[in-house]
């Protein structure tokens, strides 16, 4: 008796997923105009961390943002790296981004005018899409005022406010904040701004949250040591205009909008993927480059000493590219 074998293969639309980590910095670079004793130390630091995209503060007008881009990202990456427009604040240091072009397309930049006085710094916006996805969300570059004291308190709460308040106007749902904010306390009576960016409020479209919910009284506390960001260095840097002390404040945030902590979102945080770079919670009031740091080299640990008074603060994230592919039916005897 012949036996006919029928099988019988039936694929039905199935979905095939793709989906894209990307890595996104900030790094307040110091400074930065045309440094040719620092350029290595953030070549090896960018080859550390292998961002995609940066957004980077204390750029020097067009000098800076034109030899950070071929002195330290073209180098490392040629052909890899492009910027968004460049605008010249006038204040004296200012706010850049750079990408991949392979990972984002950018698309339009405006300006969030939250500079008041001599010291504060208007907020850049800019519109970027992931191109393997195509979803659209917009980066704000922060550098508010500096320094403690209640007048200095005062004018990076009139910044926030304005930021706020445009924020909370937002069409888009994903967003993220970035840079030096400046802000010493997450008291509402000490440093009134840091409850006006993050607070719950009647409009809560633009609440920015900290993607690692690590809120609390950071200033000159060994709690919160992990997360400190400023300063590198122990006693004065040999860089003009950088701050000593050692690691004993978290300056340098990634916010993020509600969205993009969704986990059913299209644009999400990856769960502990938030770091400052080089910071081990070991150097608490201390040089990142005191004796052994378990997260970095030595080497990095000295380039990140050298480079600036700042670390760099990285997280990734996830874009949702999914494809869809229609197959039919195979039938084979």
């Amino acid at each position: 008796m012949n036996k006919i074998k029928l099988s019988l293969f039936i694929l039905f639309s199935m979905s095939l997923l793709a989906a894209s980590t990307v890595r996104i910095m900030t790094y307040n670079l110091l400074n930065f105009q045309d440094e040719n004793d620092r350029e290595d130390d953030f070549i090896s630091i960018i080859d550390f961390v292998h961002p995609d995209l940066i957004v980077a503060q204390e750029i020097v007008a067009q000098t800076g943002f034109s030899h950070f881009k071929s002195d330290v990202l073209d180098v490392f990456e040629p052909g890899s790296w492009s910027s968004a427009i460049f605008t010249n604040q006038s204040a004296s240091q200012d706010i850049a981004l750079f990408y991949h072009h392979d990972d984002f397309t950018f698309i339009s930049t405006d300006v969030v005018y939250t500079a008041q006085s001599s010291g504060t710094r208007d907020v850049i916006e800019w519109v970027m899409v992931h191109n393997e996805s195509s979803i659209q969300f917009n980066v704000y570059g922060v550098h508010f005022k500096a320094s403690t004291g209640n007048s200095n308190a005062q004018e990076r709460l009139q910044e926030a406010t304005i930021l706020r308040d445009y924020l909370n106007n937002l069409s888009e749902n994903y967003f993220i904040v970035a840079g030096d904010f400046n802000i010493y306390y997450n008291s509402p009576s000490l440093e009134p701004a840091f409850e006006m960016l993050t607070g719950n409020a009647d409009n809560n479209n633009g609440r920015l949250f900290d993607p690692i919910d690590r809120i609390g009284p950071w200033h000159e506390n060994s709690s919160f040591a992990d997360v400190h960001t400023q300063s590198t260095c122990k006693h004065q840097p040999a860089h003009n205009g950088g701050a000593n002390g050692g690691l004993d404040d978290r300056f340098d945030w990634l916010f993020v909008s509600e969205a993009i902590l969704d986990t059913s979102s299209e644009m999400r945080y990856i769960d502990n993927t938030y770091m400052a770079v080089g910071n081990d919670g070991s150097h608490f009031d201390q040089s990142i480059n005191s004796g052994t740091n378990s997260s970095v080299s030595d080497a990095i640990a000295d380039a990140l000493h050298d480079a600036s008074d700042h670390l760099p603060v990285y997280m990734d994230v996830w874009f949702d590219d999914l494809t869809y592919n229609d197959a039919g039916i195979v039938i084979t005897e």
